[in-house]
């Protein structure tokens, strides 16, 4: 007698593996209810990142809502809490006139009220990001005691905090600076000491501001708490550099080399970091004449970290203008702090200007070691100052192989060096790497399989262009088309680009889109993902149809990561 068949509902395990590639959360939801056994399958997959967005803020908003949520059993699984609910750009003038700054604070009195009370129940989390929003000090103190084994902090404040924190204490004019007494409403903002979180493997904290030499000793503080950091990312808030800048205040020019001393007189030992980012001001500007630092004091990198195990490195170092002098970033800082023989294992670069030292110094890099198999660029315009010797490097440094990828080459590329182009197959523009089509080799980029670029500050004329171009990409599957800054984006009409679109609106313009090339695999329009089917049916042309993918399916694509921001490693952290 044959034995009976088992059912596959009776090999738990065996279904968890057939369904852990699932990313899908509307499929896992689909299955948790499919039966008992289904449930408890798929349940901690479901549930192992929470997210909050602009679609699903209110359910932070509702008493109710965060109730259901938080006598959930199923939050024991949550791994990563996640939140990128953006702050509407603040205005200069007449803000409180309209009656919402008091609304705004409303909100993020409950924003982080519901996050704190979630937190307590989220005892087994290990990543926490916060993106958008003000974040309080009693939110990061409630994660510091109710999720001891926190391994990844990732916090983005608003890039005009200041501003916003003026609007919050109804000071309306962002040049009349007024005391602390202006703030005392958002008091709890942390910008006055972070939790002692010991048990960090990655770190991540943009867009600091106000205080910043109280911010240096409590990063340092961190960083001897958790000396497993492998990943460290700092920058600082725009708005703070310009105020200590226009009142001649040297914290913020001396913020790396006061973080690295706190860091060594607390007790700190040379971590041994894989990936170093730094920020919007938070490395030392050099004067452009003198080639010396700004601030008297040195830098030494290497009192923070061991260089011999970097794996990445990424300097923001624009052009940018300060009391009317031009101040250039250039290779002086990173030839100093980085020597060529000790970075042995660097294999990931991304600067926004690649100058002249910094190139002569990438091809030490290159000379010292196998030489890095990614290099970003994003940049800002054309420097002819620079062009050649940059040019010159980067002529020899494409002949890599094909999986190396580089990001802003076009404007390094004159029409006699396009022939270079044929080993590219990933390309990423951002919004100033591209002022007409005919700047980077449209047409010879024969073997470009991802595409992803930045349509801000270009008009419907130039994006129509665009499109003809991407028809003509016979070898490419991935597209992603975005607007970094919406709102200074002109384009209209049929072809424009895609500016806060709806979802049948990116599918209006991804069928556009394919209809030109029907080699695409992946679509992503602003933010709607798209997955493209072609079907035939017997007698008929081929025809596509479009999937809509969620995010966790759409950040799995390599194309769409991070959309073109090299500092952003939230994107490859979530993919762990």
């Amino acid at each position: 007698m044959a034995y009976p068949v088992p059912r596959l509902e009776s090999c738990p395990q065996l279904l968890l593996y057939i369904g852990y590639p699932i990313l899908n959360r509307q499929t896992l939801y689909n299955l948790c209810l499919t039966n008992k056994c289904m449930n408890e399958c798929f349940t901690p997959r479901l549930y192992e990142e929470v997210y909050f967005t602009e679609e699903n803020a209110s359910i932070l908003t509702k008493a109710d809502s965060v109730n259901n949520l938080m006598f959930s059993d199923a939050l024991k699984y949550t791994k990563v809490f996640d939140l990128d609910i953006p702050v509407p750009t603040p205005s200069y003038d007449g803000y409180h006139q309209d009656g919402h700054g008091s609304g705004k604070v409303t909100l993020w009195n409950l924003y982080n009220a519901a996050t704190a009370s979630l937190l307590r129940k989220l005892t087994g989390l290990t990543t926490f990001s916060w993106k958008g929003l003000p974040l309080y000090l009693s939110t990061l103190s409630t994660l510091h005691a109710k999720c001891p084994d926190l391994k990844s902090l990732h916090v983005t404040y608003p890039r005009d905090m200041e501003v916003i924190l003026l609007q919050a204490a109804h000071t309306s004019n962002y040049w009349r600076w007024k005391s602390d007494r202006d703030l005392a409403l958002m008091g709890q903002i942390t910008y006055q000491a972070l939790p002692e979180f010991s048990n960090l493997t990655s770190l991540d904290i943009r867009n600091l501001h106000l205080q910043v030499n109280q911010i240096t000793k409590s990063i340092a503080k961190v960083l001897v708490a958790s000396p497993a950091i492998k990943s460290l990312s700092l920058s600082l808030a725009q708005a703070s550099v310009l105020k200590c800048a226009l009142t001649r205040n040297r914290i913020c020019d001396e913020f790396l080399p006061d973080m690295i001393d706190a860091y060594f007189t607390e007790g700190g030992q040379q971590m041994r970091l894989h990936r170093l980012a730094l920020g919007f001001g938070v490395r030392c500007p050099y004067n452009k004449d003198s080639a010396r630092q700004l601030s008297d004091k040195k830098v030494d990198i290497q009192k923070l970290t061991h260089l011999k195990g970097l794996q990445e490195l990424c300097i923001h170092n624009p052009f940018f203008a300060m009391n009317g002098s031009r101040i250039p970033s250039d290779g002086g800082f990173v030839g100093q702090n980085f020597p060529p023989h000790v970075c042995t294992s660097l294999n990931h670069l991304s600067f926004e200007i690649l100058s002249e030292p910094l190139g002569t110094w990438c091809k030490q890099l290159a000379a010292a070691t196998t030489g890095p198999k990614q290099v970003d660029l994003d940049i800002m315009k054309r420097n002819d100052e620079y062009d050649d010797g940059t040019r010159v490097w980067l002529e020899g440094y494409i002949t890599a192989p094909s999986g190396t990828y580089i990001k802003g080459l076009e404007n390094f590329w004159k029409p006699n060096d396009r022939s270079s182009a044929h080993m590219l197959n990933m390309l990423t523009l951002g919004k100033n790497a591209w002022a007409t089509l005919d700047e980077f080799p449209l047409p010879t980029v024969k073997h470009l399989q991802a595409l992803s670029i930045d349509t801000s500050f270009h008009g419907h004329y130039l994006v129509a262009r665009l499109f003809n171009w991407i028809g003509r990409l016979k070898e490419l599957q991935q597209l992603s088309i975005y607007a970094s800054n919406p709102a200074a984006n002109p384009g209209s009409g049929s072809h424009r680009p895609a500016i806060c679109l709806t979802a049948s609106e990116s599918k209006e313009l991804a069928d556009d889109i394919i209809a030109l090339n029907m080699t695409l695999r992946y679509v992503k329009v602003e933010k709607w993902t798209w997955r493209v089917h072609y079907e035939k049916e017997e007698y008929e042309e081929i025809a596509p149809r479009l999937e809509r993918l969620d995010r966790f399916e759409a950040r799995e694509i390599q194309a769409f990561v991070a959309n073109g921001d090299p500092f952003d490693c939230t994107s490859n952290l979530f993919r762990s």
